[in-house]
């Protein structure tokens, strides 16, 4: 309470030198307004208005003094003052007022106080007006919150100052349980159950309140009178038929002064608040669909990046707006190139390309489009399949895009296919000739040895003779191999060790050798696990390797070395490598690509089926073989895989 000198809010002037005047003249002022007798200490009047505002009689407020009326009291004095503070009332909690006093008579026997309710009084009503606004607009700023949390927090603060209550708290709709969970509240904990039922929120589905005396039409208002509380009021939140909560704000001990006004402002309250969360969800939901858009956006660039086509995107006015990279180098050019540029200027020598991307943009799709020679930038062209395929959503073009297949390759493995194919039926017919040949050769081979039997050993002819018998023989040899060749066969695997098996052939080879000027070397490194292989097959492998590199080496001499290792060249697959190398002339490059094809061949005598063999072989037993030649060397590495039981 306050108690200082002022200006009346309304003067009276010496309007009673009299002291015998009828006091009722009062009641012909709107203002409650009290006499108070200075001798007697008390008060001597008191008009409707006042009678009305605190419902006290005239014969209650005769012969009350000061401490009976107001709170705490007020000192009054025979010159103008104002006070500040609260008046007790009928059955009524007190009211905050300003009261103002004023000489009533000449003599300063009686004062004259006008009461004015604060909620009334004018400054006091802008002083409101403008807080009430400033908090609404706080209210609007929630939006520029970001955590929902922060958002109840300042949201429910607000809320208590705009309406002068004492607690106020937000219940949230849970739609699979049926019930309004509190999840926001300000001194609300000890008054408002933390749980409401969906009966509850049909009663509460508009602006209402509850006060000592009046109906209870929810658990919210019986635990409202439970708790003694003065007031309750609560407003909806969210829009029909959709409601999503419940804002809940009340007072303990004292009513608000105007509860329209409180109404007014709770519903205000109500709708701010339903917007902001609204707001809130609707961003929220936009955001994650902003995410899941850039989700599937970064997935469909990944897809076209990763594409083994070329992928253009082209605008409705078929300017390149995207070009992945496996387009970039089938066409020659980089993406900083082509962006914004006219496919035409980009895709040369594409036939019915523009009358494809006029069908597209009318939403018709071109799914195979040759382009016998589409130019990359550098001049060369290649055969190409082409799609033109419009993306549009209904009616709205959105873009055009183009696919690019390089169809080199497949018509490369066409051919190789066709020349396989080619081979396989040069196979078979020779394996048939070599078949059919191999009998007439033994006959003219028995024939000529009967020849030279029955010749003398000065015939002449015996010479044309023995020619003849070397030509059956190696013709017999040549057929022989074709038919090893182009016949099939399984290897009957076991577990082998190769050290054994090496060291046997290098043995018998070692004359040879010796006699051709060509030193071995046998290197193993310790425990060498066994392989699995056919011992006769792999020895055949290794005597084609092991024979090779002599003939090599036999006109100047060399060195032959055969290492064993293991190798984790496969992951999860062990291996061993057997290299066998040899420091003769190497093999030429042109040879070296082709040199386990069947019938190639650097010997004047070889079939060039050796080594044509040795790779089926080795194919057979699930391994592999591989040269490095060089001038000064050549290295075959065999590799087998170690034996893991039966």
């Amino acid at each position: 309470m306050t108690q200082r000198k002022t200006n009346p809010f309304f003067s009276f002037g010496r309007i009673l030198d009299d002291p015998g005047i009828n006091l009722g003249v009062f009641d012909l002022f709107t203002e409650p307004l009290l006499v108070f007798d200075q001798n007697d200490q008390k008060f001597a009047y008191a008009n409707s208005s006042f009678l009305k505002l605190t419902a006290y009689s005239l014969t209650d407020i005769k012969g009350m003094r000061i401490h009976d009326l107001f709170v705490g009291g007020m000192e009054l004095a025979g010159e103008m003052m104002e006070w500040e503070g609260q008046i007790l009332r009928r059955n009524r909690l007190p009211l905050s007022v300003i009261a103002y006093s004023s000489d009533l008579d000449t003599r300063g026997k009686q004062l004259v106080i006008m009461i004015s309710p604060v909620n009334t009084h004018p400054t006091r009503l802008k002083q409101r007006q403008t807080q009430s606004f400033q908090q609404i607009l706080q209210l609007l700023h929630l939006n520029e919150l970001q955590e929902f949390e922060q958002i109840l927090d300042e949201g429910i603060q607000v809320v208590i100052h705009l309406l002068n209550v004492d607690f106020a708290c937000i219940y949230q709709a849970d739609s699979q349980a049926l019930v309004l969970n509190r999840i926001i509240s300000s001194n609300a904990a000890a008054v408002l159950p933390e749980q409401l039922s969906s009966a509850d929120f049909i009663q509460l589905g508009k602006t209402t309140s509850w006060v000592p005396g009046k109906r209870v039409m929810s658990e919210l208002h019986r635990q409202a009178r439970i708790t003694n509380a003065a007031y309750l009021a609560s407003t909806p939140l969210g829009y029909l038929p959709a409601l999503s909560g419940l804002l809940v704000v009340g007072c303990n001990d004292e009513q608000p002064s105007d509860m329209e006004v409180t109404h007014q402002l709770l519903e205000i309250a109500g709708r701010i608040i339903s917007e902001v969360l609204q707001h809130r969800i609707l961003n929220q939901n936009l955001n994650n669909q902003i995410l899941e858009s850039n989700r599937h956006l970064a997935i469909q660039k990944s897809i076209i990046d990763s594409a083994q086509e070329g992928v253009l995107i082209l605008d409705h006015e078929f300017r390149v707006i995207e070009i992945n990279p496996s387009a970039e180098v089938l066409l020659g050019y980089t993406k900083e190139e082509v962006l914004g540029q006219y496919v035409e200027n980009v895709m040369i020598g594409a036939e019915r390309l523009m009358a494809s991307l006029e069908n597209a943009s009318h939403g018709v799709p071109s799914l195979n489009l040759r382009a016998s020679g589409l130019h990359r930038r550098n001049g060369e062209t290649f055969p190409a399949q082409i799609q033109v395929i419009p993306n549009q959503i209904e009616e709205e073009l959105l873009a055009i895009l183009i696919f690019i297949k390089d169809l080199s390759e497949q018509i490369q493995s066409r051919a190789r296919a066709q020349q396989l194919e080619n081979r396989a039926l040069l196979g078979e017919f020779t394996a048939i000739f070599a078949h059919e040949v191999r009998n007439p050769i033994n006959n003219l081979s028995a024939g000529l040895q009967l020849l030279d039997s029955q010749l003398g050993d000065d015939d002449p002819n015996r010479d044309v003779v023995a020619r003849m018998q070397n030509d059956c023989t190696r013709l017999t040899n040549l057929f022989e191999r074709v038919l090893a060749f182009s016949r099939p066969f399984t290897p009957n695997l076991e577990a082998v060790d190769l050290r054994i098996l090496l060291q046997r052939i290098l043995d018998r080879w070692r004359p040879k050798m010796a006699r051709v000027k060509v030193q071995s070397f046998f290197q193993m490194e310790p425990e060498i696990p066994r392989v699995t292989g056919d011992p006769q097959l792999l020895e055949q492998v290794f005597i084609n390797l092991i024979s090779n590199a002599v003939e090599a080496m036999e006109k100047d001499g060399g060195t032959l070395a055969i290492r064993i290792s293991t190798s984790d060249a496969i992951m999860n697959r062990p291996q061993v490598e057997v290299a066998v190398s040899d420091n003769g002339p190497g093999i030429p490059d042109d040879v070296r690509e082709r040199l386990f094809e069947p019938f190639l061949t650097t010997k004047p005598q070889g079939t060039g089926l050796g080594l044509a063999l040795t790779k089926r072989i080795v194919t057979a037993h699930q391994g592999t073989i591989t040269v490095n030649s060089f001038p000064g060397g050549t290295v075959f590495r065999v590799f087998l895989p170690v034996f893991e039981g039966e």
